[in-house]
């Protein structure tokens, strides 16, 4: 997002993955960096425009509740302020959970319409995203909803 955006404020709960994550951004002057949690992320009420959550869902205990603080930080503008959410499809890879911490096996269209519904968000859009045809993990999904 840096090449197209004035700011990205990037937040994780481990300071490994920040720490990974400057270096490959070291590039972009306008990525700030903060440890945090999605569930009470460390930022203002409609202090951003859009939300952007990528492979992170499944990691969390309440992911709902990750949903209505995204919803939370972004902005009422006209249009609407932007969350947008990338995850994986439910799917039955039990193992996942040992061996990666996965607290959740993915979801399904209707847990992300209703988790972005419960979150005050309009215009849920959910789409599965084309797979590579030699992947091994689990479906793709993007969902967006706007706060009006």
């Amino acid at each position: 997002l840096a090449p197209f955006v004035e700011k990205v404020v990037s937040i994780d709960r481990s300071q490994p993955m920040l720490e990974a994550a400057k270096r490959r951004l070291q590039g972009h002057k306008n990525v700030q960096f903060q440890r945090g949690e999605i569930e009470s992320l460390p930022l203002g009420a409609g202090s951003v425009d859009a939300a952007v959550s990528f492979l992170v869902l499944h990691h969390v205990d309440d992911p709902a509740l990750a949903v209505e603080e995204m919803a939370r930080i972004v902005r009422t503008t006209k249009g609407g302020g932007l969350v947008l959410v990338v995850d994986m499809v439910r799917h039955d890879r039990e193992h996942y959970r040992r061996t990666m911490g996965h607290k959740h096996l993915g979801f399904t269209e209707s847990q992300i319409k209703d988790m972005f519904k419960a979150a005050g968000l309009t215009g849920v859009s959910f789409r599965e995203l084309p797979g590579e045809p030699d992947a091994r993990g689990p479906g793709l999904f993007v969902a967006t909803g706007r706060k009006a």
